[in-house]
């Protein structure tokens, strides 16, 4: 479900969409503990959404638990809004809107750091499989109740991404040719501080905390189908979609 488009209009020099104004998102409802049936129900609105998006060639590019909204107070369905980082890969003949194929967009200024696919920080080709990483890494802060990669430098959300995964430099054939300058120096230096220490510690924290949860159901869906490095093995929207609905 995509939050209803009212209008458009230019303001100083700005592209402005108005939609429809909702109170809680899933930032500031401050829901302690969901019920698997509640992430099913965010899941389930999310991957339609999405598949929505990718019908109409548009990549939402910044989904983060401030843009995914409650529709009301007596349900867990939800919307996505604030498209103000999507792209419309119409213009691109190489985009195929049922498969995971990169497209060959330039432009990486997009996704909020913590909920960023490695494709981006990595400088690589990238397609609507950027929004379905995305949506993997917001339900397991639901599940855990705190931020999965959360820190200030992009190069650290790559170290814990590795350390999380368990699959360390995985685009290492990359990286000769990679433009992210600031990882490449972190990667080859292997540069020792006090910030992995505490990465290291703080995602093992949240590998605890969320293997004893009652939501392994999920969790194994979100790391077997959703949080994969190479994008062509993520699910699609559609694929996730049919996948939920059959899930116990």
């Amino acid at each position: 479900l995509i939050s209803i488009l009212y209008k458009t209009f230019i303001w100083r020099g700005h592209g402005i969409i108005s939609l429809k104004l909702y109170d809680k998102n899933l930032y500031n409802a401050n829901i302690k503990e969901y019920s698997i049936n509640a992430l099913k129900t965010i899941m389930i609105d999310i991957f339609e959404a999405l598949n929505y998006c990718c019908f109409r060639g548009i990549i939402h590019g910044d989904l983060k638990p401030e843009n995914i909204f409650y529709i009301n107070n007596i349900s867990y369905h939800v919307v996505i809004g604030d498209f103000g980082l999507s792209i419309n890969t119409n213009t691109n003949t190489n985009t195929n809107t049922d498969t995971n194929t990169n497209t060959n967009i330039l432009s990486h200024n997009i996704q909020t750091l913590w909920y960023r696919a490695p494709e981006i920080i990595l400088r690589l080709p990238y397609n609507y499989s950027i929004d379905i990483w995305s949506v993997g890494i917001i339900i397991l802060e639901l599940i855990a109740n705190k931020p999965i990669f959360k820190t200030k430098k992009e190069y650290l959300v790559y170290f814990q991404m590795s350390y999380f995964l368990d699959t360390p430099n995985y685009y290492g054939q990359h990286l000769n040719s990679n433009k992210n300058t600031e990882l490449i120096t972190y990667l080859k230096n292997k540069t020792s501080d006090s910030d992995i220490l505490y990465l290291k510690t703080r995602i093992n924290n949240i590998n605890s905390s969320i293997s004893n949860s009652d939501h392994s159901t999920i969790i194994n869906f979100i790391k077997e189908h959703i949080l994969l490095w190479d994008p062509r093995k993520r699910y699609t929207a559609s694929k996730a979609l049919k996948h939920l609905l059959t899930l116990g």
